[in-house]
């Protein structure tokens, strides 16, 4: 009879889910963050676990993590399948130090032994102010101030690449 009909349909098509972060697998030290950046193909990411994060539901993230932690996170775009990644961030902790002067006041023209004490490898020793030290880089100098002086000690100890440091004054 001649009749035609049209019909129109929409069809949606979805890539396939792909997921890239960035930096990776990484070393901090305790007290600090790492920021992350999840890039690719998807309309929705979950993070698992989701602790220690500025915005779990987002593609950009600062991780303050307290200790060693691993991240899974799962990609979807649509229909698609998902698509997933790990990442580990190995915290390092801090290594104490604790620091004594014997004695603690002298006469001037007398010496004080300053003395560390670290339960733990480190990879140096800096003892400030410098000037009325005979050694600033050794675990136990001897003063001779010329007047009331704070020292402080800072250990530097390292992981992976990574230098971290600690500090304790007398």
């Amino acid at each position: 009879n001649g009749c035609a009909d049209t019909i129109v349909k929409t069809v949606f098509v979805d890539s396939v889910s792909q997921l890239v972060i960035y930096p990776g697998d990484t070393t901090i030290c305790a007290g600090t963050s790492v920021d992350y950046t999840v890039g690719g193909v998807f309309d929705q990411i979950v993070w698992t676990p989701n602790v220690w994060l500025s915005d779990p539901n987002s593609t950009t993230v600062t991780v303050n993590p307290l200790s060693n932690i691993s991240y899974i996170i799962n990609a979807v775009n649509g229909v698609c399948a998902a698509a997933s990644d790990t990442f580990s961030i190995r915290v390092i902790q801090p290594i104490p130090i604790e620091v004594f002067a014997t004695p603690e006041q002298i006469v001037l023209g007398l010496t004080s032994n300053l003395t560390s004490q670290i339960p733990g490898d480190i990879d140096s020793i800096i003892w400030t102010p410098e000037e009325t030290l005979d050694c600033r880089d050794c675990p136990n100098p001897i003063a001779l101030p010329i007047a009331t002086t704070t020292y402080t000690a800072t250990i530097y100890y390292s992981e992976n690449g990574v230098t971290c440091t600690n500090s304790a004054s007398v």
